[in-house]
C-alpha cells in the first residue's frame, strides 16, 4: 500500500505542475515559483503525514484517529502559516487567486491521503 501511495501523490504532484505551467501561460499574473514552492511542501507534508498516521494504524483505534487528526491539523497549520507568509512578503503585489489555488492544494492532496488512509485501515482490520 505505501508503494502505490508514493505513486498516487507523485501523479498527483506531477498533474499539479502541469496545471501550474498551464495556468501561468494563460494567466501570467500567477507566481510559478510559489505556487511550485506550495505543491512541493503540500507533497512533503502528505507523505510526513501518512508515515506519523501509517505508525498508529497498529495501536489502538483512537490512537489511529488521533495521529489523522493531529496530520490533518499538521497541514492546515502550515499551509495557513505558508499563506499567510506569501500575503506578508507580496502585499505590494498580492493577486488574490492565488490564495485560493493554495487552498484547492490542500484540499487536493487531503482527499489523496484521506482516501489511502482510509483503506490502509481497512486492510489492517
Amino acid at each position: 500500500m505505501k508503494k502505490s501511495f508514493i505513486i498516487s501523490v507523485a501523479v498527483v504532484f506531477v498533474a499539479l505542475t502541469v496545471v501550474f505551467v498551464l495556468l501561468v501561460k494563460a494567466m501570467p499574473r500567477f507566481d510559478l515559483l510559489a505556487l511550485e514552492a506550495g505543491n512541493v511542501l503540500m507533497l512533503l507534508l502528505a507523505m510526513f503525514s501518512y508515515i506519523m498516521v501509517g505508525r498508529q494504524l497498529n495501536g489502538r483505534p483512537q490512537a489511529f484517529v488521533s495521529g489523522v487528526y493531529s496530520a490533518t491539523f499538521l497541514k492546515i497549520m502550515v499551509c495557513m502559516f505558508t499563506i499567510l507568509l506569501y500575503v506578508v512578503l507580496n502585499r505590494k503585489n498580492l493577486y488574490v487567486p492565488i490564495v485560493f489555488v493554495f487552498f484547492g492544494t490542500y484540499l487536493v492532496y487531503s482527499v489523496v491521503e484521506t482516501i489511502f488512509l482510509q483503506r490502509m485501515a481497512k486492510v489492517s482490520k
